[in-house]
């Protein structure tokens, strides 16, 4: 290596650079301080691609509960999908089971947080475990209740479809000529209690069932109504269509509400061609007026109520 100088401006005289020792301490310094910092950073690097046994046992456990929480969160998420569609097919059952609506539901999602990774893993799995399984409850009770209310719907169903609650006679074909109440006797002459409407009409003229049910043998209190049809509806209801031509329907047949179970005549003790018919519940004879609201707008059944309810004679 060779030696190098520098100009003393005092002297002007070039004396030989390196020979000042502390140029040489400062120099070991640096290569030192140069050595050690070289040595971190080798242990850093080593240490980081080649980790020790327990750092890659951390990892490896580290790895299973981020996989066990993410399993964790999309059952949850999806626990909280399903939950809300059974929350809204619960709104929509009610509603239409009992005509109103539900108030006051809250959301799972009210109650259920959803976390980050971020957090300490060991509360965070048992705080989403818990909220799985609150999820999970809450859709199993809702599911309990859909079934019932979907059970009561089918009930209220069956009861809409079964009740008389249409004409007997398709409108425009009859003249409603007596209500139900105190009437004239077409042959006594006398008032006498009417248990039924009688609407006249052509001959032959179709009679439909106005609700679903059984044809069962007539009430022994119809003596006089000449060819008689009876139907069970259940529930209590029963429907008498009297003073028939003819029946169409024999004891124990299943008719459903439109079938034609009959036509018009003028059998019994009668004045012309009519049907008399009859709406009982439990055996008790009611107003049929107020069961022909699947037929009638709200202005048609108050004209008709207002025609049935003129004291006049009936025709059987």
């Amino acid at each position: 290596m060779k030696a190098k100088y520098r100009l003393n401006p005092e002297t002007l005289i070039y004396e030989q650079i390196g020979k000042d020792g502390s140029l040489k301490i400062k120099s070991l310094l640096w290569i030192l301080l140069s050595g050690i910092a070289f040595g971190f950073l080798f242990i850093i690097l080593v240490a980081y691609i080649y980790p020790t046994p327990r750092e890659r046992q951390l990892q490896h456990d580290l790895k299973l509960l981020q996989n066990n929480y993410d399993d964790l969160t999309n059952k949850l998420e999806q626990s909280i999908v399903m939950y809300e569609q059974l929350l809204e097919k619960d709104k929509e059952i009610h509603q239409l089971t009992f005509e109103a609506e539900l108030e006051n539901l809250k959301s799972i999602t009210d109650e259920i947080r959803l976390y980050s990774p971020d957090f300490n893993f060991g509360s965070l799995m048992k705080e989403t475990s818990a909220d799985v399984h609150i999820s999970a409850k809450n859709g199993v009770q809702l599911l309990y209740k859909i079934r019932l209310l979907l059970e009561i719907a089918y009930g209220k169903k069956i009861f809409v479809q079964s009740i008389p609650s249409v004409l007997p006679l398709a409108k425009g074909s009859f003249v409603l000529v007596s209500g139900f109440g105190e009437r004239i006797h077409p042959v006594f002459k006398s008032l006498r209690q009417h248990h039924g409407i009688d609407f006249a009409a052509r001959q032959g003229t179709p009679v439909v069932a106005t609700g679903t049910g059984t044809v069962i043998s007539p009430p022994s209190d119809l003596d006089g109504f000449g060819n008689i049809v009876a139907i069970d509806h259940g529930f209590g209801y029963v429907s008498i269509y009297a003073c028939l031509l003819k029946s169409e329907v024999k004891r124990g047949a299943k008719v459903s509400r439109g079938d034609i179970i009959g036509k018009v005549g003028r059998s019994g003790i009668t004045t012309g061609p009519h049907l008399h018919y009859e709406v009982r519940k439990n055996g008790i004879p009611l107003n049929p007026i107020n069961y022909f609201f699947l037929s009638l707008s709200p202005s048609e059944l108050y004209d008709y109520i207002e025609k049935a309810s003129v004291q006049n004679q009936n025709m059987s």
